[in-house]
């Protein structure tokens, strides 16, 4: 009997190790090898902002106040077909906090990414953008951080995203992000399409890459200059409101079909510290959502705290007020009166007196397709003259509030 039951355990042992044999054999089956080794990607990102600026031509102009710092930056990274959800993933999703000026702090934004085709989007101060209409996120902070490493991605509400000016369509409102629940700063966006580890033949994936980007401001802005002639006949009232009309009433959050000149382009290099070269960047066309209104559009209004006597030899500065890249239609462009206009409120009663059509009489407006375009990232100066005819007149000067590329570092030798 013992020697029956001894038998069996040793029959049991032998099929258990057996079967255990067999599943050992399974799990040691050739599994698909992973052959890309991967980079090391660094960003060198250009804000804009005045730091490593002093050869910059006067011409450009530096970031002014407190609303135009830089204070969050977020990073999102899109392998595949960027137009196929189905094979478009996110491979690294980071949002940092940064200085004033833009550098990230106690990150270098680097990122272990596969070799392949990118898209790189990247969102400056996002807590001031809205939530697509599309998602149902309470800020655009969440909506952002839904876009997990390993999902998948689908451009079109990127792509799609809009921002508006406050109150109904296309009515008289406040400047661009005035009604934002938690503003935090001018937000910057830009996105760019890269193939890494293709560019070289002799470059050692496992080691670091460095790709130099820019970002734009999602927003025009107006600044205004009221001067009156020594020899004015007027006396005793105030301008207390400004206007600007002829916008759009949207923009995308994200430039649209916009071109460059130089071509926008992500310049990568081996290494951890390329030397960065300076490009003085214009943009030359844009698409902005439908205009609601034809010619008219929509218009934006600023409140003077302080009201500004129309006298004698006053000369006084006041903005910036933000706004949307805007652009007439195109159907338009033989149209003289297709052009963007400023008004001036006397002394708070709403009686509102228009200055001369902008961009006429040699005025530097820009055109796109022939139609007038003041475009995102853009600063345009308007001077209110009250001549001793009693005419008020504007002249404008569009200047190049433009990405000028620094040196960062972000932390590197």
């Amino acid at each position: 009997m013992i020697l029956k039951h001894r038998f069996t355990l040793f029959a049991l042992l032998a099929c258990l190790g057996a079967a255990l044999a067999g599943c050992s054999g399974s799990q040691d089956e050739p599994q698909p090898e992973d052959t890309d080794p991967g980079v090391k990607l660094r960003l060198v990102i250009d804000t804009g902002n005045k730091q490593s600026r002093a050869d910059a031509p006067d011409y450009y102009e530096d970031p002014d106040g407190a609303f135009e710092d830089i204070h969050t930056l977020r990073v999102i990274i899109v392998k595949g077909n960027i137009n196929n959800p189905d094979e478009a993933e996110v491979e690294a999703n980071r949002l940092v906090r940064t200085t004033a000026t833009g550098y990230p702090v106690d990150d270098i934004l680097e990122f272990k990414v596969s070799t392949g085709s990118k898209r790189i989007y990247l969102v400056a101060n996002e807590a001031t953008l809205p939530v697509p209409a599309a998602v149902s996120y309470s800020t655009a902070t969440a909506f952002l951080d839904s876009y997990m490493e390993k999902s998948s991605f689908s451009p079109a509400i990127l792509a799609n995203w809009l921002v508006s000016l406050p109150g109904s369509n296309p009515g008289a409102t406040q400047g661009l992000y005035s009604n934002a629940k938690n503003p935090n700063g001018l937000p910057l966006t830009e996105f760019f399409d890269i193939v890494v580890g293709a560019s070289s033949d002799d470059l050692q994936y496992d080691e670091t890459q460095t790709v130099q980007l820019f970002m734009t401001r999602a927003a025009a802005k107006a600044s205004f200059n009221i001067v009156v002639d020594q020899n004015y006949k007027g006396a005793g009232v105030n301008v207390t409101g400004i206007r600007l009309n002829g916008l759009n009433w949207q923009q995308y959050v994200f430039p649209r079909n916009m071109t460059y000149s130089p071509e926008k382009e992500a310049i990568i290099t081996p290494g951890k510290t390329p030397e960065v070269t300076k490009v003085d960047r214009y943009t030359t066309s844009f698409q902005t959502p439908q205009r609601v209104n034809g010619v008219t559009g929509a218009n934006v209004t600023m409140a003077l705290e302080q009201p500004i006597p129309i006298a004698a030899n006053t000369d006084k500065t006041v903005g910036p007020l933000y706004f949307p890249e805007s652009l007439m239609p195109a159907t338009l462009a033989a149209d003289p009166s297709a052009c963007f206009s400023v008004q001036v409120e006397l002394d708070g009663n709403g009686n509102w007196l228009e200055a001369k059509p902008l961009g006429l009489d040699g005025n530097n407006i820009q055109l796109v397709d022939g139609a007038q375009a003041i475009a995102r990232n853009n600063h345009i100066k308007v001077t209110i003259r009250f001549s001793e005819a009693n005419i008020i007149t504007a002249t404008v000067q569009l200047v190049p509030y433009v990405s000028v590329p620094l040196k960062p570092t972000f932390g590197t030798e």
